[in-house]
């Protein structure tokens, strides 16, 4: 997520706020952090979760780019699970995570026709021109109040200001609440695509949704989210639980087996370079996953977990 380098420039540090700094802290070293020292503690307590129960522990380095080569993997471990924790970092006011958007990346190129922007204007299709109209268009799709957004985050074209531009790049991410709205907003972008502005241009459309929605209310998750706040008793920690717009692995496990995220400490500012967690939120979270997975060793015993459908 940050470019080579950034670690030396940027390094670890703990302030007398008792904030902790570095990139990838907050996202998600610090959830990392927690799951391994909480199976440490089971190791070195010899439990009886540790010693009768198989937990199956994934690294992704590349969920970020919406996990292109460790999706198939994350998709067979997450079949052979009784259920599933994402060590993704708590929101800002220490929720854990009960449903995601679904998420999707597409891309918008048009080709036009290069002339010289002084001598000869009129024999150019400016692809530049044309994808402007176009970006206005998909950026009118957004509808806040269905959750659906549609945000076109870069755009690249052209060579010299005195040509006429003969190509240009739009990255668009669309998120969504649901598989039928996610359908509509593709449908629009596509027919907006489509129509050209410009004449002497033509455009091509393409991409995916690679986090599929994640609803809430799934049962599964909701009986995750006991077993937690049952922890959370002992310890004297209220648990709460949020429905959020960023997507995750959640998004493909939750359709396989149940799923909780958000099991990260707390902090802000995820991908910025004022990136930090709550030092003293490791620790609480730590103990918090460590007596959750006593608490889910026991609920396996019995069955009682409604899997995903």
């Amino acid at each position: 997520m940050f470019p080579s380098g950034t670690a030396k420039q940027r390094p670890f540090r703990i302030d007398a706020q008792g904030r902790a700094w570095g990139p990838g802290v907050y996202d998600m070293k610090g959830g990392l952090t927690a799951l391994l020292y909480a199976l440490r503690a089971h190791q070195e307590a010899r439990t009886r979760t540790w010693a009768e129960t198989n937990v199956s522990v994934v690294f992704n380095a590349d969920e970020e780019r919406l996990s292109p080569t460790s999706r198939e993997v994350i998709g067979a471990e997450a079949r052979r699970a009784h259920s599933v924790g994402i060590l993704e970092p708590a929101r800002q006011g220490g929720e854990y995570v009960m449903a995601r958007k679904g998420a999707g990346t597409f891309v918008l190129e048009v080709t036009g026709k290069a002339a010289h922007a002084g001598l000869q204007p009129e024999l150019g299709a400016s692809a530049i021109w044309d994808l402007a109209q176009k970006v206005a268009a998909l950026h009118a799709l957004t509808d806040l109040d269905r959750g659906t957004t549609v945000n076109v985050g870069t755009v690249r074209g052209g060579e010299r200001p005195n040509v006429i531009a003969d190509h240009a790049v739009a990255e668009i991410d669309l998120r969504a609440w649901s598989r039928a709205e996610a359908e509509a907003a593709i449908a629009a972008m596509e027919k907006i695509c489509a129509q050209p502005h410009v004449a002497g241009t033509t455009a091509r459309f393409s991409g995916e949704v690679s986090f599929p929605p994640w609803p809430p209310g799934l049962p599964g998750t909701e009986r995750l989210l006991e077993i937690m706040r049952a922890a959370g008793r002992d310890l004297g920690v209220d648990v709460r639980a949020i429905k959020t717009g960023g997507g995750s692995d959640g998004n493909h496990t939750s359709a396989i087996a149940p799923t909780l995220d958000g099991m990260g400490p707390r902090g802000n500012r995820a991908h910025s370079a004022e990136e930090f967690i709550e030092v003293a939120s490791l620790l609480e979270r730590t103990k918090m996953l460590a007596l959750f997975l006593d608490r889910w060793a026991a609920e396996f015993e019995i069955g009682g977990l409604p899997q995903a459908k």
